[in-house]
């Protein structure tokens, strides 16, 4: 029988292989718990190998992992469908499907990258807004010249 931690790491083994998991941060986001919460479970801190985080597990991925296994050992990692494994995949089709994980990263980053131009241009275009407002509600004051510039000479 195998300890929780090596049930884990069977977990984050088969995801980095199918589900194009790369890193525990990416495992740690896709079950929705903290990284070192996650390090700390995968290190074999008891206090972390709950089954809560195997719940969330099998949540964050449902149909794949067997929650009994998980939690007890007993069985297979992977749920049978109708007598045949997720692993029995054919691989072609696990490369399409990887090919296309890839394609739509690439996607999502280059949408990141917009995203952040847009981002600093509205920046850029408030503080620029702000300068004008400040010109337009005091139209004689400048950063540059102090008010008292511009105030008229008293009257003898």
């Amino acid at each position: 029988m195998t300890s929780k931690q090596e049930r884990l790491k069977e977990v984050y083994d088969h995801l980095r292989s199918y589900f194009g998991i790369h890193t525990q941060i990416d495992f740690a986001e896709a079950i929705r718990i903290t990284r070192p919460a996650l390090s700390s479970a995968m290190n074999g801190n008891e206090a972390y190998l709950t089954k809560n985080l195997f719940m969330k597990i099998c949540a964050a991925f449902p149909g794949v992992f067997n929650l009994d296994y998980l939690l007890t050992g007993e069985g297979s990692l992977l749920v049978d469908e109708g007598g045949a494994k997720v692993q029995d995949t054919d691989s072609g089709e696990l490369e399409a499907l990887r090919s296309r994980i890839q394609i739509l990263e690439e996607q999502v980053a280059r949408q990141r990258q917009i995203i952040d131009h847009y981002e600093s241009f509205v920046e850029l275009l408030t503080r620029e807004n702000r300068q004008l407002q400040q010109t337009i509600d005091n139209p004689f004051v400048s950063d540059k010249t102090p008010a008292s510039a511009y105030d008229p000479p008293a009257k003898k």
